[in-house]
């Protein structure tokens, strides 16, 4: 459980689909971020554009930060937790999300260097 939510229970109905482009320009570019409210479900399609692994996680501002902290001590470390995805270049994977709370979301690439160059993007739930 994150101060943003959880990944969605088996079975849940997404309400909304965002797609994610993961750039090597350091940008994720987003299909449509705006209106994200507490409760929603969205299923997030994660697709690697560029010719280096990426990482997409969702947390709270203090969870990406800690997230961070420790891909720098373990560079080459793989995600599938339910919060994080790790996408191998050309590939593409999903991720099911509930939002819960009223916390600022952040969306970050904590691959060491990336999300310093700008891979990150938040959201205010409502």
């Amino acid at each position: 459980m994150s101060a943003v939510g959880m990944p969605a229970a088996k079975g849940a109905v997404p309400n909304k689909t965002i797609t994610v482009h993961m750039m090597d320009t350091m940008k994720y570019n987003f299909s449509n971020l705006a209106g994200i409210e507490e409760g929603d479900i969205v299923k997030f399609v994660v697709m690697n554009k560029g010719k280096i692994p990426h990482e997409f996680g969702i947390g709270s501002i203090e969870e990406q930060v800690a997230h961070r902290k420790m891909m720098k001590e373990m560079p080459n470390m793989k995600h599938e937790d339910g919060s994080t995805v790790s996408v191998e270049p050309g590939k593409s994977k999903e991720l099911i999300w509930q939002f819960i709370g009223d916390e600022t979301a952040q969306f970050a690439c904590n691959v060491p260097g990336h999300f310093e160059a700008g891979m990150h993007a938040e959201v205010e739930l409502h």
